[in-house]
């Protein structure tokens, strides 16, 4: 166990509470963040799991209309974790400034130094450039303020004052200056 743990103590009653490490007095003895709501007797089996959010496991889940298809993962019980689980869905750009259609490929960028695009009507997203790659010294950028097609290739303008043009070659980005 370390300092910061989320635990779950429980026992044979079946009451169980959520607390976290403060302090980690000796090996048989810690204190807790918060006082415990109820007392846990040693003669009703007292025990603690840790419940680290570190542990790895890979998995995917369909998300349709907003829902995300429910799962049971046997590898959570081990950690202290129910089987069934949920996330909390993540937008690969968190403000969407820029939408770009291109021979039925969707170009989005925004808040994010990364561009994505589809190739089936949203259904998928992949990332296809990291800006930030393309700098050489210059100032990190945080987003993406408006991108254009100018002959079938991107242009975008960033956060940084740059612009970036989609190359000929390999999709390569060429990195405009900005203007002094």
């Amino acid at each position: 166990m370390l300092v910061g743990d989320k635990i779950r103590i429980q026992d044979d009653t079946l009451s169980k509470e959520i607390n976290y490490i403060d302090t980690i007095i000796s090996p048989t003895r810690i204190k807790t963040l918060n006082e415990s709501a109820r007392t846990f007797f040693k003669n009703r089996n007292p025990q603690i799991k840790v419940l680290r959010d570190s542990f790895s496991n890979t998995h995917e889940h369909q998300i349709r209309s907003n829902e995300v298809e429910k799962l049971s993962i046997s590898a959570y019980l081990v950690n202290g974790y129910p089987l069934e689980h949920s996330h909390r869905v993540l937008a690969l750009i968190p403000n969407v400034s820029s939408l770009l259609e291109r021979n039925g490929e969707i170009i989005a960028a925004g808040s994010t130094d990364k561009l994505y695009n589809s190739l089936d009507n949203g259904q998928t997203w992949q990332e296809i450039v990291d800006l930030n790659n393309y700098l050489e010294g210059a100032d990190e950028l945080t987003g993406v303020s408006t991108m254009s097609l100018r002959g079938g290739k991107i242009m975008a303008a960033a956060s940084n004052g740059n612009i970036f043009v989609e190359g000929v070659v390999n999709k390569d980005v060429v990195r405009l200056r900005k203007p002094r």
